[in-house]
């Protein structure tokens, strides 16, 4: 019998190998003394296997029994006779786990040339493959839909999706071996601008404007936005200048007879583009959104998604106009993080964390990206990786990084534990029941009853069943919002609603290349598990796919010392010696705060240098004022006076001085549907599986 050197224990099939059963056999079996790499081994082995092994007399290799004596790494000191036909080898790893750097996903801001040259590079070639297209409908299948954006699973889902398509990545080509997903920090940048505000009241000008404070404390700092193509291309009038088109005015400005001043004004007002003739994508076919428009720069231009529409995001990201608004900040992040001591099935932190901060730069992008085939817009992953990055850091603040998968109960994540709605049946949340992971077939076209203009209005039976979605709220019945047509494709709704969105299973060959070249890469190859429960574990704990992020100094000198003022380190006292023994042997691999991984130059070293804020000092004024006050009351009410002095920053910036609009940037979605803003609706459309519909979303700047 002839064996394979892996060494595998049982018959295992994949998608290009068969793999024999290597036996089991007695010490009186093996030959004494045998090689390998080099070495001469008198005994059985565990060498590279984890189980003890040898050579077998008649050929071939085996497991040995128990009482073998096999040491780890011992070898003989005989010399072994030159083998009669090659040595066993390792078996060779999965393409995803080749690096032999640990897998660390960084800030976009502190990727080198050729570390973001390198990605986009990749990115570009899952495309052309055709593959970059199936996450994209993976996301937007009608079955995994609900699950990953209306429940619990939310972020456990989105977790392991993240992961599959890194590896994907990964597996395109040698090169590629190491790459892993850039996170765009939008909390450090509002950080940032909002500082810059106090300054000179400007602040940021759009989405993707580096302000000068940022520049000078991170030299290497660009947008990843502006990096990835920037707004969409649209020709559209500018009354302020002459009420030529900018396609005249760039004209007019490149052979202007008036100097370089009016010249600079034209090219700031239009930011000259050419718009493309590729139709735009709209989530409602029958009414484009005028403020959307297909990317036109950049390493993306081209792409479309299956229905041929192009890559659109927003035509203008300014932050003086009014559908703008500014994203969630650094100082409101760590309230959240540490404001919440528990995952939550109707509140609590995936709650606080899904609704604003996920939704408001999914918004704020435009385009593909409001709707739930985004991750058609590269921004996606990096999005959702900084949303992921934020999970991690809670759960290294509540010291969750070490627990074992045994060991997490209801503090670490709750299902909804909703079996239908609206009698429809549901995908079950549940901490041990199966993520869905499957794969669009026949995409979802939404019908004349999707849509503000609907026959027959709210009483249109597609109108009317989305108003049962929402219940007494009336949205998307008697009030409709853009994100209503997203729920067009809810199992409940969708048989009313339009057409299509049926989904199949994933098959080994659902990640075929388009082109028939040879692709390694097998979705949940690991078998790491289906469930939550698994998929709430820290990054550090999902054994072969481990990851970490970045360890910026907001992370290490600013939240530490919130988050040890916030949590007495209740989780170890629940664990035996035994779980805490091996816990502290995971700790350095798992934990933000104790990772030996160099920190970057980031906001917290640089707050305290240029004295704009020091926790700690701010924290002892606190205490003495307020003797009587716990830790937790002195942290929670440090971090609140911390982001109102940024809110009144903002506020007080042109980031907020929005033409048309008498409100600021504060908004709360609270009190009757039709007088809440246009984003709370955006955001309610995630959330219509809540059971208590009076909880009210809010800018962090609403006390």
């Amino acid at each position: 019998m002839t064996l394979t050197p892996t060494l595998t224990p049982t018959t295992t099939t994949t998608t290009t190998t068969t793999t024999t059963t290597t036996p089991v056999v007695e010490c009186t079996e093996c030959k004494f003394p045998f090689q390998y790499k080099s070495e001469s081994y008198g005994k059985c082995t565990t060498k590279d296997f984890g189980r003890p092994w040898c050579e077998l007399k008649k050929g071939g290799w085996g497991w040995c029994k128990s009482g073998c004596d096999a040491k780890k790494g011992e070898n003989s000191t005989e010399t072994a006779p030159a083998p009669a036909r090659p040595l066993p080898t390792e078996p060779p790893k999965y393409c995803a786990h080749r690096c032999s750097a640990k897998r660390e996903r960084k800030n976009w801001n502190f990727l080198t040339a050729h570390e973001r040259s390198l990605y986009i590079e990749a990115v570009q070639e899952l495309y052309n493959a055709g593959v970059y297209i199936k996450f994209v409908k993976m996301h937007q299948d009608a079955v995994n839909d609900p699950y990953a954006h209306g429940t619990s699973g939310f972020l456990p889902w989105h977790r392991k999706f993240l992961l599959e398509y890194e590896n994907a990545l990964r597996c395109l080509a040698p090169k590629f071996e190491c790459v892993t997903i850039p996170y765009w920090n939008w909390g450090e940048w509002q950080f940032y601008c909002d500082e810059q505000a106090k300054v000179d009241g400007i602040g940021c000008r759009s989405y993707q404007h580096i302000p000068a404070n940022m520049r000078k404390d991170i030299p290497n700092a660009q947008s990843i936005l502006e990096a990835f193509g920037g707004e969409g291309c649209k020709d559209k009038p500018n009354p302020g200048l002459w009420g030529m088109s900018c396609s005249q005015l760039a004209g007019y400005c490149s052979h202007s007879k008036h100097g370089a001043l009016v010249t600079a004004a034209c090219r700031v007002t239009c930011k000259a583009c050419k718009p493309s003739q590729t139709p735009i994508y709209s989530a409602d076919p029958r009414r484009p959104d005028p403020n959307n428009a297909c990317v036109t720069t950049g390493p993306f231009v081209g792409w479309k998604d299956w229905e041929g529409k192009c890559l659109s995001r927003k035509v203008d990201w300014n932050l003086g106009l009014p559908h703008n608004r500014p994203l969630p900040s650094k100082a409101s992040l760590l309230k959240l993080i540490t404001d919440h001591d528990k995952y939550g099935r109707d509140r609590g932190f995936r709650f606080s964390l899904m609704s604003g901060p996920h939704g408001l730069p999914h918004n704020a992008v435009g385009g593909h990206m409001t709707a739930m085939r985004s991750p058609m817009d590269p921004i996606f992953f990096s999005h959702h990786a900084y949303v992921d990055k934020n999970w991690a850091t809670w759960q290294d603040c509540k010291d969750h990084e070490d627990l074992i998968a045994s060991k997490l109960n209801r503090v670490h994540y709750e299902g909804m534990g909703l079996k239908t709605h609206q009698g429809s049946l549901l995908e079950d949340d549940g901490i041990d029941a199966p993520m869905p992971f499957k794969l669009m077939d026949k995409p979802f076209v939404p019908g004349n009853g999707c849509s503000e203009k609907a026959p027959g209005g709210r009483w249109n039976p597609c109108r009317q069943c989305l108003g049962k979605l929402f219940g007494r709220s009336g949205l998307c019945s008697w009030h409709w919002n853009s994100g209503c047509v997203m729920q067009c494709a809810a199992q409940q709704c969708m048989s009313k609603c339009g057409s299509g969105g049926t989904s199949k299973d994933l098959v080994p060959s659902s990640f075929a290349r388009s082109d028939g070249e040879k692709f390694e890469y097998v979705f949940n190859h690991d078998k790491f598990g289906e469930t939550p429960r698994q998929w709430a574990l820290a990054p550090g704990r999902l054994e072969q796919s481990a990851y970490s992020y970045q360890l910026e100094a907001l992370d290490k000198d600013l939240t530490k010392k919130s988050c040890k003022m916030m949590h007495g380190g209740s989780e170890e006292a629940e664990l035996s010696a035994a779980d805490l023994l091996e816990l502290e042997a995971q700790n350095s691999k798992s934990s933000l705060y104790s990772t030996d991984l160099q920190v970057q130059s980031s906001s917290s070293s640089i707050v305290k240098k240029n004295g704009w804020f020091d926790f700690r000092a701010k924290a002892d004024q606190v205490k003495k004022a307020n003797p009587a006050y716990s830790s937790k009351q002195v942290c929670k009410k440090v971090e609140q006076d911390w982001v109102n002095e940024l809110c009144q920053a903002r506020d007080a910036s042109k980031m907020c001085q929005r033409s048309g609009v008498k409100e600021n940037c504060e908004f709360s979605c609270s009190g009757p549907v039709n007088k809440q803003p246009e984003i709370c609706g955006f955001i309610a459309t995630f959330n219509y599986l809540r059971r208590d519909a009076a909880v009210t979303v809010s800018d962090d700047c609403v006390a």
